[in-house]
């Protein structure tokens, strides 16, 4: 997604979305969340 630092990520997963960063060592899992809840998540995230 544009606009955040580090980039943030999200990986379809079924019905659901996952929202995510990539450090350099790690895979930090921000959010697990159904997709008729991905409006309201992204509202939240500006």
């Amino acid at each position: 997604m544009i606009g955040f630092s580090p980039p943030l990520y999200r990986l379809r997963v079924g019905d659901y979305r996952v929202s995510y960063r990539v450090t350099l060592q790690l895979v930090v899992i921000l959010s697990v969340f159904h997709k008729k809840d991905s409006d309201r998540w992204l509202k939240r995230q500006g």
